[in-house]
């Protein structure tokens, strides 16, 4: 960025708003920040430290329904907030024992969201519109797991940081490819 970086601290996920400016996980104080998407310039704190629980922040996903999903890792919940306005709308995964310390999130082609847990090494399923919990998709030997997308051909892609490695899972019923 040009100029200053507000207080960002320990910056994890990012993603372009609807709006088209910057929005960043800062994990170290609880919060999202937004750049102009242009120039990189500061603009604001969108999301305040803490807000509605926020606790670590690192993945962020604007959805087409207006809002901002944002992964919260030591209380392991996937928060939601208003996508014009940042203020917090409600807990769409709750803490459970499936996910621990969600580092990434997808929403995948069927609309169901995909969490991969850095804690306990597993890619846990929720459903795309409640958040219930639809159960644990991939674990095999993953470690310390920070990245998931979907691939053109519809497979899984997990990437683990102590394994160093990257896997490919079926991306309907999670089978390790």
């Amino acid at each position: 960025t040009n100029g200053s970086t507000g207080q960002l601290s320990l910056p994890h996920g990012l993603a372009f708003g609807p709006d088209g400016n910057l929005y960043v996980a800062s994990a170290g104080n609880d919060s999202v920040l937004r750049f102009n998407g242009t120039n990189g310039l500061f603009l604001d704190t969108f999301i305040t430290n803490g807000s509605g629980g926020l606790d670590y922040p690192v993945a962020l996903i604007f959805r087409d329904d207006g809002l901002l999903y944002v992964s919260s890792q030591l209380n392991n919940r996937v928060l939601r907030f208003n996508a014009t306005n940042g203020s917090f709308v409600d807990t769409f995964v709750t803490n459970n024992s499936a996910l621990d310390g969600p580092s990434d999130m997808v929403f995948g082609p069927n609309g169901n969201l995909y969490v991969v847990g850095r804690f306990n090494n597993r890619v846990v399923r929720y459903d795309g519109a409640s958040g219930a919990l639809l159960g644990e998709f991939a674990t095999n030997n993953l470690a310390q797991p920070f990245g998931l997308r979907f691939a053109p051909d519809g497979s899984l892609l997990v990437v683990s940081g102590n394994g160093n490695s990257l896997q490919r899972f079926n991306g309907t019923n999670g089978a390790f490819l």
